[in-house]
């Protein structure tokens, strides 16, 4: 994995630095908490996969899941931390946040048409 990665979506400019796990949009830095990054990062490194909700809670923010497959430890659900995410792109440019699409009963995917890899 870069140290630094760069993307555009549509017509902003992301900025990954995973060695701090920091996110800025448009020069801006996004204030995200730990989860947020690794779920923000999980969308953007899978274009155009839908991605389940218990992929994010188990693989992303490596959550237990009881017998019945019901989350058993984990403080902030996994909408809570998407919805977290929107606000925080909607506070950088309106209507950023909706980059991330919810297919209710079935996950999330990056609305992500534009999205280019910078080197």
């Amino acid at each position: 994995m870069k140290e630094i990665e760069k993307f555009k979506i549509k017509e902003n400019e992301f900025v990954i630095n995973n060695n701090i796990l920091t996110v800025s949009v448009n020069n801006q830095k996004i204030k995200l908490t730990n989860a947020e990054f690794c779920i923000l990062h999980y969308l953007i490194h899978h274009q155009r996969v839908l991605i389940s909700k218990r992929e994010i809670d188990t693989r992303v923010l490596n959550l237990r899941l009881d017998r019945d497959g019901e989350i058993c430890s984990g403080r902030f659900s996994t909408y809570s931390h998407v919805a977290a995410i929107r606000r925080a792109l909607n506070k950088i440019s309106k209507g950023l946040g909706n980059i991330i699409v919810t297919r209710p009963r079935f996950g999330y995917y990056l609305d992500n048409d534009n999205l280019q890899y910078q080197s």
